[in-house]
């Protein structure tokens, strides 16, 4: 990698002309014959299936991005290079002699044929500072109608399909106000007064749909969002039997679970550790549902991870737990598994969201551990021991206990390792509480040399370690590896 790529939030490969008939894609992407998955075409949406057995950790494929740019809600004054998104400062800056929009300098990899259309439309306006990175991406994915035809039309069947469900834009005027105005009402008097075509496609509806469409399907890193035409693919499912990971715009999907061939592959777009219904009004902020079998079984797993204790009446103290009857229906029901009351899905809801305000508030100062046990007491007052909230108090708690409270810590990592396995067994938050659990044992264990726990922990560790590759984690397997050998 040169120079150029240290500090950049993303690089493109140097662009050749030649593009690959199997993709659609640059000659640099990533297809070969030892591929193990397949798009499948005749389902709609596409998905992506193996095509062979994969294991545990085992690299499925990696890709390039189609087309990538700062986030729909991008909002920072920081200004960016359009060519690869490096963060630009007076001195590092250069302007494109034509558009006049900002490169960190005119041998940046994104100044050269790559920008050559897209120029061609900036040039019709001079921009200033005011210029709105946000709207580059929607912008280059129109643009393709031009620039690479094969994957437009593979993204324009995928519209219709996005679109047969209930179409809702949010907080999307200001873009199509901006390039409305800036780029595609100059466009349309250029043609006017050339009488040549120079975007067969420019109508506002369209431009709806590619936002709507960026909004569901691409990948997000820091302050950009990339578009690969493979990865999009990837089926949200809060069981998900694949991972990635995203180093110089470079995507890198690989197994989490060993994978049998001919199934489709899944990853989770949202936050996992969190309860049904909140993770539901997570995806539908990126316009994605999800009805795997975590989603549709109230109990998740037996884990109780979004239950309520149920209070009972004034007459009967009940014992029991309060769960949703359709954990994906907004209307559901609520049920006492003991004795039947009924609550409606939105003073659950409320009463929920109150808990976590409070919790938001104890958090945002600085907490003692008393204060966040105390806390945590009073959550247990209403809420199933295992949930999600309660799971979240207790992961910061083993953070916070010393020497003294080894005991304490060490059941509490494993009642948490208990539950995460049950949604990821092989996660990085698992690889994290093992080495909570690892260091605490082994403070415990180092006198008598018991070290046949440890290394059940670091054998686990290390699995994780190989599936993730994520450096702030191989670190701290380090860390344990090095302490385990001096034992």
């Amino acid at each position: 990698m040169s120079e150029k790529s240290e500090n950049n939030l993303a690089i493109f490969k140097q662009p050749t002309l030649q593009l690959c008939l199997k993709c659609g894609l640059e000659s640099n992407c990533f297809c070969d014959f030892e591929a193990k998955h397949v798009v499948c075409q005749t389902t709609k949406p596409y998905l992506i299936k193996t095509i062979k057995n994969v294991s545990t950790g085992e690299i499925i494929f990696n890709e390039f991005p189609l087309i990538f740019g700062p986030r729909l809600d991008y909002k920072s004054n920081v200004k960016l290079c359009i060519g690869c998104c490096k963060h630009l400062f007076n001195e590092n800056k250069t302007d494109c002699p034509k558009c006049s929009l900002p490169f960190c300098s005119l041998d940046c990899d994104g100044f050269t044929s790559r920008h050559d259309f897209e120029c061609s439309i900036f040039k019709l306006r001079q921009f200033d500072q005011n210029f709105k990175y946000c709207a580059l991406v929607p912008l280059r994915t129109l643009f393709l109608q031009n620039t690479n035809v094969v994957q437009w039309q593979k993204i324009f069947d995928q519209f219709e399909v996005e679109l047969s469900k209930d179409f809702i834009l949010k907080n999307n005027d200001e873009i199509e106000q901006y390039v409305e105005q800036n780029f595609l009402i100059p466009l349309r008097q250029q043609e006017n007064e050339t009488k040549q075509i120079i975007l067969e496609d420019k109508s506002k509806e369209t431009l709806e749909k590619i936002i709507y469409f960026l909004q569901s399907n691409t990948h997000n890193d820091k302050d950009l969002i990339f578009f690969y035409p493979t990865a999009s693919l990837l089926k949200q499912s809060c069981t998900s039997n694949t991972t990635f990971t995203i180093e110089n715009s470079k995507i890198t999907v690989r197994a989490i679970s060993d994978i049998s061939e001919d199934t489709p592959l899944t990853c989770s777009y949202t936050n996992i550790f969190i309860g049904t219904h909140a993770r539901i009004e997570d995806l539908k902020k990126i316009n994605k549902t999800c009805f795997c079998a975590r989603c549709n079984d109230p109990s998740e797993f037996g884990t109780f991870f979004s239950a309520l204790k149920c209070i009972g009446t004034k007459q009967d103290s009940c014992g029991g737990n309060q769960l949703p009857v359709n954990p994906t229906n907004e209307e559901t029901l609520w049920v006492c598994n003991k004795c039947k009351i009924e609550l409606p899905h939105k003073q659950i809801v409320q009463f929920v969201k109150h808990l976590g305000g409070q919790l938001e508030k104890t958090l945002a100062k600085k907490v003692s551990i008393e204060e966040l046990e105390e806390f945590l007491g009073k959550l247990l007052m209403f809420l199933h021991p295992n949930h999600f909230y309660i799971f979240a108090v207790k992961n910061i708690l083993i953070k916070l206990y010393g020497e003294e409270s080894l005991a304490t810590k060490i059941q509490i990592c494993e009642e948490l390792i208990e539950i995460v396995e049950k949604f990821e067994d092989g996660g990085l938050l698992l690889g994290k509480l093992l080495y909570e659990l690892f260091v605490s044992k082994a403070s415990i264990l180092v006198e008598n040399r018991n070290v046949e726990e440890l290394t059940t922990i670091i054998e686990k560790m290390r699995k994780i370690g190989q599936v993730h590759q994520d450096r702030s984690f191989l670190q701290i397997l380090q860390e344990a590896e090095s302490k385990f050998d001096s034992m």
